[in-house]
């Protein structure tokens, strides 16, 4: 699967750092047993990731060069060289040493993922915003809200 540079602010992410982000995408959110959902190296989310905030991205980046080095100093080799179950061990040995180790790029996938339309599609949804077919909210019985309405303010003014 050959992806284009990831660009970011005149920063390019080395071939490494792409192909290490892909992989974490897909081990993070992986393709569902059946086929119907996709994993998140499938939707070409990460330039959406890539191109996010500035605070996310160098996290994300200082937690793949964690990762790059672990591999070396364990393996000597490169974590993308590393099979499946050497990589799923050694992101299990950084977290359990570091608990918000790749959280931000974990955040970044979800967000993202559960925007695209084939998951949404997989999930059941229509990949289009709720309200522009006439979804309207029924009128409900406004008089529930008269003890709310008589309570004494309980908040800092």
């Amino acid at each position: 699967m050959e992806q284009t540079p990831v660009i970011h602010s005149g920063r390019q992410l080395s071939d490494e750092q792409n192909t290490i982000l892909l992989i974490l995408m897909g081990m993070i959110i992986p393709a569902s047993d059946d086929g119907l959902m996709p994993a998140a190296n499938e939707l070409q989310i990460d330039r959406a990731i890539v191109n996010d905030d500035d605070v996310v991205l160098a996290a994300i980046v200082t937690d793949m060069e964690d990762l790059a080095v672990s591999a070396q100093q364990q393996f000597n080799c490169a974590f993308t060289e590393l099979g499946v179950v050497l990589q799923q061990q050694l992101l299990d040995q950084l977290r359990s040493t570091n608990a918000d180790f790749l959280k931000p790029l974990a955040t970044a996938i979800a967000i993202y993922s559960y925007q695209h339309d084939r998951v949404l599609m997989a999930l059941g949804q229509a990949p289009r915003s709720p309200s522009p077919i006439g979804n309207t909210v029924p009128a409900g019985d406004l008089s529930l809200l008269e003890p709310v309405r008589r309570r004494a303010p309980f908040y800092r003014s």
